[in-house]
Formats: C-alpha cells, structure tokens, sequence
C-alpha cells in the first residue's frame, strides 16, 4: 500500500500538464469546496495554477456540509457519492476514492491485527460528527457494527489522522495518509463499499468565463490523473 501511495504521489507531482494555457489573465479569488479527507490530494495539485491567472488566490474549503452550487462566487465543488444535479451545473468525474482501515504499529502490537471482518468489535474507531452515517465507510460500520466502540467523534479531518497515528483507535483513511504518517499499518485493505466516486462541479456561468474554465479543467484533469 505504501508503493501505492507512492505512485499517487507521482501523479500528484506532475501537476503540469500538456496543453494547459500559461496565459496571465485576471482572475481574483477562486474558492475550492471539498468534502473532508482529501486535502492531501488536492492541496498539492494547485500549483502552477497561478501561471494562467495574474492574481489568482485561492480558499480551500474542507466540509461535510453539500451547499447550493450558485453563480454568485466562483467556486469548485468536490464531492464525493452520487453526481452533483442540476441543469445550470458543469459536472466532471473525478474517479473513485478508495478507503482502507488502518491503524498506527504500536495500537496493531497491543491488539493485534482483527482476524477478518468479524473481529473488529474489540477495537476503537474515530468516525464523523456532524457527517456519521453519511460516508459510505461508516454506513458500512453502522450496518455492520451498530455497537461498535467509538472512541473519538470529530470532523476535523486531521483530527481522524493524529487520533489513528497517536495509536488510540482504528480509522477509515485514503491511501495517501501513508504518506504523511509512515508508523501507520493497513489493518484491512480498501473494500468496495468503503469507496465513493468523486466528481468536480460548478456553476455553468463559472466555464463562460474562460480563465476560470481553464483552472475548472486544469484541477479536474489533474485529480481524475489520481483517481483513475
């Protein structure tokens, strides 16, 4: 898992890419809205954007919360489930994003490692707030697991990394996490319902602005690069 991570981080490195115009048009602030847990995919696939847009500054949005995609502030949604709708919407596949549960070497060393999926009853997890139950991983734990032991609610996704890497509980995480926390162990490696398709949109009126299309089409190609 961690030569995947690995590879992904090399797509994630080559954020130029052939034909994207280097032209130095205005553009203002541009706002990226994302759902949670991503931030290590799409934080560094920003750069260069600044080549097409002489004063390009960018918000980086990480929420659970799925708002009204409107024309009022240009802005790019990345969501994850079934595909944004709307007539008035420009919508992009991204791909699939696939979960694992892991955990950190000194929590798997006290416990063990589970024996199968019939055996994560006596271990900790850290799951969503505000979110539970709606990411497919922890549906499937609900359904699965509805007494599960939860040791930790929070929606701050850096706060389900330090709590897994801390070794005080199992967590859902991206394979890229183990880039950034190498004591990390896959517990079980990434299950189907555990994934989520994910998807880049925005308002139409936002594409009929030509250098906020082609920053639009620039993080959409670079993001559908890794979840390929």
């Amino acid at each position: 898992m961690k030569e995947t991570a690995r590879r992904q981080n090399d797509k994630q490195s080559g954020t130029g890419l052939r034909g994207e115009p280097e032209s130095q048009s205005p553009c203002g602030e541009v706002i990226v809205k994302s759902v949670p847990m991503i931030a290590d995919y799409v934080v560094p696939l920003i750069g260069g954007l600044e080549n097409q847009c002489s004063d390009l500054s960018l918000r980086f949005v990480s929420s659970p919360e799925l708002e009204s995609i409107t024309p009022l502030t240009p802005t790019l949604h990345i969501r994850a489930g079934t595909r944004p709708a709307g007539e008035a919407l420009f919508v992009k596949p991204l791909g699939t994003l696939h979960f694992g549960l892991y955990g950190a070497a000194n929590y798997v060393a006290r416990l063990g490692l589970p024996q199968g999926y019939d055996d994560l009853g006596r271990f900790g997890f850290v799951v969503h707030d505000r979110a539970w139950n709606r990411v497919p991983w922890e549906k499937w734990l609900v359904a699965h697991y509805p007494q599960a032991h939860i040791f930790l609610y929070s929606d701050c996704e850096n706060a389900h990394r330090v709590a897994i890497s801390s070794g005080h509980c199992l967590g859902f995480l991206p394979s890229s996490a183990l880039l950034n926390f190498p004591n990390l162990v896959e517990v079980l490696p990434p299950h189907p319902e555990w994934s989520a398709p994910m998807w880049l949109a925005t308002h139409a009126e936002t594409m009929r602005k030509p250098h906020l299309a082609n920053i639009t089409q620039s993080i959409g190609e670079r993001l559908a690069r890794v979840w390929a």
